[in-house]
């Protein structure tokens, strides 16, 4: 049976010409011709569970790959499912393109099956949002979206795609507008440097100069130039500046247990500059306790809009210390300048700084079982840890080259989903996820798209029987006699990765946990470790 060319197969074509060789999506009506396009085009689909799970892939797949990750999903409560991973994505600073099914343009306002205003729900937690009316201006959209990407922006975008416009024939001029310049490769892991114009000299100079004036300065970098995307460059920036530098991904912001020495650091500086990192609640509106008599001066390089205004309001006295400036051209400028290269490597766990794990817990005992069992894979391995308060512990005391957590945003359950894009991305190297059993529950179903796919992705859940994060809120605020409707059951979550598929053990010691992960590791397939835990919490979370 032929198949029209439609604009849908061309939508497929564009994404593929990108480097692009996964989407991530749960079907739906309108979006099924570009399924046919798909096939046509050989562009992979990893089929999911909950459209939330597929901008978690999404996510997960663009942070590791260097290249923008694509979701679709359907109209209606398809589209609406994802937003709340979507939010995530934003906080995350990753740069995905949410394509969503839509009525078509010809039955606008008659009230057409799951007819909504997509945009004006999208706007919020995007950066920005689109429905375009014909296949001209659908192309372009996507055009302007890899664009974008290319000239070092961050965050998701969103394309509605109507259904009429999806199903017209493919005209060869449509296309020929999305190929003027478009570069193909390398969105995310170029720093920007070439090009370098005489504004941003001036601007890198002035940077360099209030560091070297500083006594005691800081540099925090956004969650975009995290371990997943670039492993190890704060250490590189550490070394070319001579002053510290972190990375700050975590909602517990200055009490990331990532960083136990950040506060200290932060309380003792006289400047703080801040690259493509917002200063909200997560840097405590920059109001921390500090050591300087009158707090310390501050300098922002940013260029969303949004950002620079929020930095304003809270340091209204700093609001003229704002260097306007994309976050990846200023890194990349600083290495420039200082005669120091950053490049993605993939560094073995034993190269890495050996850490202590958090004390004073049977949490850390079982924390090094699995570092030893990181510590002596072959190949590379990316660590994704959920929220959560077992999270917490294993964000602390656990290390590997290229790490996700659940992000800025504080939302859970989309572990498994972010180690299952980070597979499709790099189908050669490891993947352990960290969770709770509270967040396993979210999208547990997707041990069934693992299974279905083949992906090797290794699950460690700590299961304490509660949500223990908001029970341990409870017992602080409230004491220990008003803990109420947080706990769980018993519940053997290796058996249901078993009953959907792939393998799973309960296990209770360390002894035991460090045996499971080998076989896990080994297995050709979703695994998933039931760890029984205590509730205990992390020992910072209390503070």
């Amino acid at each position: 049976m032929s198949t029209q060319v439609t604009v849908a197969h061309g939508l497929a074509r564009l994404i593929k010409a990108q480097g692009i060789d996964t989407i991530f999506s749960l079907s739906g009506n309108q979006i099924m011709p570009v399924y046919d396009g798909c096939l046509a085009e050989g562009l992979e689909i990893l089929h999911c569970r909950h459209e939330g799970a597929a901008v978690f892939m999404a996510d997960g797949y663009s942070q590791i790959a260097g290249r923008p990750g694509i979701a679709m999903v359907t109209a209606g409560s398809g589209f609406l499912n994802s937003l709340g991973a979507l939010f995530a994505a934003r906080l995350n600073q990753s740069n995905l393109i949410l394509l969503t099914g839509d009525s078509g343009v010809g039955q606008d306002g008659k009230g057409a099956f799951q007819e909504l205003n997509q945009c004006l729900s999208s706007a919020p937690v995007t950066a920005y949002s689109v429905r375009p009316k014909s296949s001209e201006q659908l192309f372009a959209a996507l055009h302007e979206a890899f664009e974008f990407y290319a000239q070092g922006n961050t965050g998701p975008v969103h394309i509605a795609l109507a259904a009429d416009v999806l199903e017209q024939p493919l005209q060869a001029h449509a296309l020929s507008l999305f190929s003027s310049g478009l570069a193909k490769t390398g969105y995310e892991t170029a720093l920007l440097a070439n090009g370098r114009q005489a504004h941003e000299q001036t601007l890198l100079e002035q940077l360099v100069q209030r560091l070297q004036a500083a006594t005691s300065p800081v540099v925090l970098l956004g969650p975009f130039f995290n371990q997943a995307r670039y492993p190890g460059l704060t250490n590189v920036l550490q070394k070319a500046l001579g002053v510290d530098c972190f990375f700050m991904e975590s909602p517990r912001g200055i009490a990331d247990p990532h960083w136990p020495e950040l506060a200290k650091k932060l309380g003792e500086a006289d400047l703080v500059v801040v690259i493509g990192k917002p200063v909200d609640f997560s840097m405590q509106f920059g109001t921390f306790d500090s050591t300087q008599p009158n707090g310390p001066q501050w300098l922002m390089v940013d260029n969303d809009a949004l950002t620079i205004e929020r930095f304003q309001t809270n340091l209204p006295k700093q609001a003229a210390n704002t260097l306007r400036m994309a976050p990846r051209r200023c890194i990349a400028g600083l290495l420039e300048k200082t005669k120091q290269a950053y490049a993605p490597q993939v560094i073995s766990s034993q190269a890495l700084s050996p850490v202590d794990p958090p004390t004073g817990s049977a949490h850390a005992e079982f924390l090094k079982a699995i570092q030893n069992v990181i510590n002596g894979l072959a190949a590379s391995l990316t660590l994704v840890v959920d929220g959560g308060e077992f999270g917490q512990w294993a964000q602390a005391g656990l290390r590997a080259h290229r790490r996700i957590i659940n992000g800025v945003s504080g939302t859970i359950g989309g572990g498994l989903s972010y180690g299952m894009g980070a597979l499709a991305a790099d189908p050669d190297s490891h993947v352990l996820v960290i969770m709770g059993d509270g967040t396993v529950g979210f999208h547990l179903a997707e041990f069934e798209t693992a299974a279905r796919a083949g992906q090797r992705i290794v699950t460690i859940v700590g299961n304490d029987r509660r949500w223990n994060a908001e029970y341990q809120i409870q017992i602080r605020k409230y004491g220990e006699d008003r803990t109420f409707a947080c706990e769980l059951s018993d519940a053997n979550y290796a058996q249901a990765c078993l009953a959907l598929g792939g393998w799973g053990e309960r296990v209770q010691t360390p002894a035991d946990l460090e045996s499971a992960l080998r076989k896990a590791f080994a297995f050709n397939g979703p695994s998933c470790i039931d760890l029984a835990i205590e509730p205990e919490p992390y020992k910072a979370a209390a503070k």
